[in-house]
């Protein structure tokens, strides 16, 4: 038996389904967000803290510091604040696209933690992706954009009658994006 495919659905496939695709993409990209899955002995689950829309108590702040006297090297620092869950994620990372690994060893240049239940997890060895950097040519202590992925091992230290050490696996993506970029992104976009 032969099946016939009807003119409307390859109509609809063709034009109709990417229009509502490539429009909640858009939608997507004008957020500042981090979203992570954790596992480990105490926090499983994923985990998100997106600035805008419904969660209009959340914050992020970004600032961008030249990294020694010639400053041919940035460093952006991001601060994600969830205020109704009490947690954040905090990045001091490279302002520039490619790949990074924070270790221990370079803590004091570069950093990651996440603030979750009250605890506070570093970065033992972490892994990141930067994919897109755009710089402010007004405001050159902040970046319009940034947004990478990142994936690794983070540590959780404390003291209980001695001191403990709980590994957690994290995996995740971020963006921020300033609120004058954000702005320029719809007008392009309409």
């Amino acid at each position: 038996m032969k099946t016939k495919t009807h003119p409307y659905l390859i109509f609809l496939l063709l034009f109709i389904l990417p229009f509502f695709t490539i429009n909640a993409q858009i939608k997507d990209t004008l957020v500042s967000y981090v979203r992570y899955n954790l596992n480990g002995p105490q926090i499983n689950g994923s985990h998100t803290i997106e600035i805008g829309g419904s969660k209009s108590n959340n914050q992020v702040t970004n600032m961008v510091i030249p990294d020694g006297p010639n400053s041919s090297h940035k460093i952006t620092e991001i601060d994600y604040m969830d205020v109704d869950q009490e947690g954040g994620a905090y990045f001091k990372i490279p302002a520039q696209t490619g790949l990074i690994e924070l270790t221990k060893l370079n803590r004091d240049d570069f950093s990651f933690s996440i603030f979750i239940d009250n605890k506070n997890l570093k970065a033992k060895s972490v892994s990141f992706h930067i994919l897109e950097v755009v710089e402010d040519k007004i405001m050159k202590m902040r970046l319009s954009l940034i947004k990478g992925r990142f994936e690794g091992v983070m540590e959780y230290i404390y003291n209980d009658n001695g001191e403990h050490i709980e590994s957690y696996t994290v995996h995740g993506t971020f963006q921020y994006i300033s609120p004058m970029y954000e702005r320029k992104l719809k007008r392009k976009n309409k």
